[in-house]
């Protein structure tokens, strides 16, 4: 997952049930805000639906378009 990723809450995860199909894309990725692993590093994420942005655990999401 890079800054540019657009991602979502998997389908299948309690999120991704509660919010639907929305999307989102990386601002940044903070390496100092970790959880208990790597995987629980977070990022920044622009939600197009709200227009807000927030940060996420990484190991939360999943990434539908990698920005190459």
């Amino acid at each position: 997952m890079q800054i540019g990723d657009l991602v979502r809450f998997p389908p299948m995860a309690p999120q991704g049930q509660a919010l639907g199909e929305y999307t989102g894309i990386v601002l940044r990725i903070d390496p100092t805000r970790r959880g208990p692993s790597p995987k629980g590093e977070r990022i920044q994420v622009w939600w197009f639906h709200e227009e807000v942005s927030s940060w996420e655990r990484r190991d939360w999401m999943e990434t539908i378009n990698e920005n190459r």
